[in-house]
């Protein structure tokens, strides 16, 4: 859809041609006074030099009237360049943005759930309890799984993950963007939901044993909502190679 202002600069090109119109007739007119003032008389018999006279004042105005469309054309011409130019501007941002995760996408794809496994009982040895519990190297594992299988976009308890994401462990609670993260771990991530799953499911893939143990559901979905990512975009150091 063209953007309120052309439609505006459209109309404000139609008053300006028409004031022109309207100039051009008023100087016809006062070409006909001019004459009678330069002794040019309004009569049948001097009606030759009059159209004459009026002819070269009309050859006159009509190129002035098509210099002046023409520069409207142009005008028009570079106008629609421009909102050409500014769709263009609006689709690179909407892709940065996209890469950048900073701002709210929806989708195909998969759920994945991680728990403690239910295998975990009291009479359990210490060493087998902390191989039973999910920790966040386990998250991080899915998560790469998730991206290698070729999802666009990945969220952990509705922490996007992008670029700059750390995930941590910080005591008992996991840090996901510096944000504390609770089981169950629900990680969504938007992409082809087939491969996603079979890339999940894959038998002695990075997250099997999770499967094995009972500590990771799969999903497929059909539409997935992912929130932006809300931290911080500052580079202090990094710049951009001059070129």
């Amino acid at each position: 859809m063209v953007p309120a202002s052309h439609g505006k600069s459209w109309l404000a090109q139609l008053v300006i041609l028409c004031f022109i119109l309207g100039v051009l007739f008023a100087l016809t007119f006062k070409t006909q006074i001019q004459a009678i003032r330069e002794g040019i008389p309004i009569r049948m018999a001097d009606a030759g030099s009059l159209l004459k006279y009026a002819k070269d004042e009309n050859i006159k105005l009509q190129k002035e009237l098509a210099d002046q469309k023409a520069l409207t054309e142009k005008m028009a011409v570079e106008q629609a360049k421009g909102v050409a130019s500014t769709q263009r501007l609006e689709n690179i941002l909407t892709e940065s943005k996209l890469l950048a995760g900073t701002s709210p996408v929806s989708g195909p794809g998969v759920i994945v759930t991680l728990v403690d496994s239910p295998k975990i009982s009291k009479d359990s040895p210490a060493y087998e309890i902390d191989r039973l519990l999910v920790h966040y190297s386990d998250i991080v594992l899915t998560v790469n799984e998730l991206f290698n299988s070729g999802a666009e976009a990945v969220s952990v308890n509705e922490q996007r993950v992008v670029a700059n994401t750390s995930i941590r462990c910080a005591g008992t609670p996991i840090l996901v963007n510096n944000i504390r993260v609770f089981p169950p771990y629900v990680i969504k991530a938007i992409g082809n939901s087939d491969d996603l799953y079979t890339g999940i499911n894959m038998p002695g893939g990075t997250v099997a044993d999770l499967q094995v143990l009972g500590m990771l559901t799969v999903t497929k979905e059909k539409k997935l909502e992912l929130p932006a990512y809300t931290g911080s975009t500052r580079f202090t150091y990094a710049r951009e190679v001059a070129k």
